[in-house]
């Protein structure tokens, strides 16, 4: 059997092919026919054959080992989430026994569940983008008739105090969220009061009137800046990567929708004859009380290296 395999080789190896072997091997000195050069090119032929049959042989074993494993993989639970809050199921990669890789996931535009915790969270950031932006839009609508008599003198008060604001805010990150959002509040609601009584109980003379607009105008602001730093900090913490567009997008939009009625206001409070700043701070004192039932969250501490 294994010569009349060799005769039908040898018919396949004749021509161009053996005659330029037989020329190396004469080149090189070695005296031998083409019969026993054919011998030994089959004879190694049949060990590479044999040798890739146990190499498929090993291979075999490893993926049906494969396959066990992923099988275990995938019957298994979820794996834990770093964050109470984020109870999605992450993507999950597999390899199947034919050495594919398998991707599980979510679909693409799949609307997230709602549920409660992720409602309450909800309404508390947007009674805070409500103190937020109602407060924002009345300052500014309010340029002529809050601080200084002047509009220009308001306007430059306000962009330099914008700016020192914005940057001061990256100092109040190391601390606690909730803690600092009440703190930011109090002291809105803390300089309205003040600036209250200084109208209410003292003649409007010139110090009393540079003391009332660097209230309105530098305090409130700087004050407002770290306010809008930190909410959008603590509401990229508190929500899942995949409710996050979403409760976001709800709380901002209500603050908004309030804020829209900031010349409303500043009319109302002017007809009645209470400072518009008044009106303005009121969603601050709703926020506070909000808050309460907020969730607290520390930074990360940062390493010692």
């Amino acid at each position: 059997m294994q010569n009349h395999q060799f005769l039908n080789y040898k018919k396949k190896k004749q021509g161009a092919m053996l005659a330029s072997m037989l020329t190396v091997a004469s080149g090189n000195g070695v005296k031998t026919s083409k019969e026993e050069l054919l011998q030994e090119v089959y004879q190694l032929e049949l060990k590479a054959e044999l040798l890739n049959s146990e190499v498929q042989t090993i291979i075999g074993d490893s993926d049906s080992a494969k396959g066990e494993l992923n099988k275990g993989l995938l019957d298994s639970e979820a794996p834990t989430q770093s964050s109470p809050h984020m109870n999605e199921i992450s993507p999950i990669s597999a390899i199947d026994p034919n050495n594919k890789v398998i991707h599980i996931e979510e679909p693409i535009f799949a609307t997230p569940p709602l549920n409660a915790n992720f409602a309450k969270m909800v309404a508390i950031l947007s009674v805070e983008a409500m103190g937020i932006y109602l407060l924002f839009y009345g300052l500014a609508i309010s340029i002529d008739s809050c601080g200084f008599d002047n509009i220009q003198v308001n306007a430059i008060l306000l962009g330099l105090s914008s700016m020192i604001g914005y940057y001061y805010a990256g100092v109040l990150e190391p601390f606690p969220r909730i803690k600092t959002k009440t703190a930011l509040f109090g002291g809105v609601v803390l300089t309205t009061l003040i600036n209250y009584l200084l109208a209410t109980y003292l003649p409007q003379n010139i110090i009393v009137r540079i003391i009332r607009a660097v209230l309105v105008m530098v305090v409130t602001n700087l004050i407002l800046c770290g306010l809008f730093c930190n909410f959008y900090i603590y509401a990229s913490e508190v929500f899942p990567v995949t409710k996050r567009g979403l409760g976001l997008g709800i709380a901002v939009f209500s603050g908004k929708l309030l804020s829209s009625s900031s010349s409303f206001v500043k009319s109302y409070c002017i007809n009645i004859g209470i400072d518009p700043v008044i009106g303005f701070t009121i969603p601050s004192v709703l926020a506070l009380i909000a808050l309460r039932f907020a969730p607290e969250v520390y930074p990360p501490k940062k390493s010692s290296k």
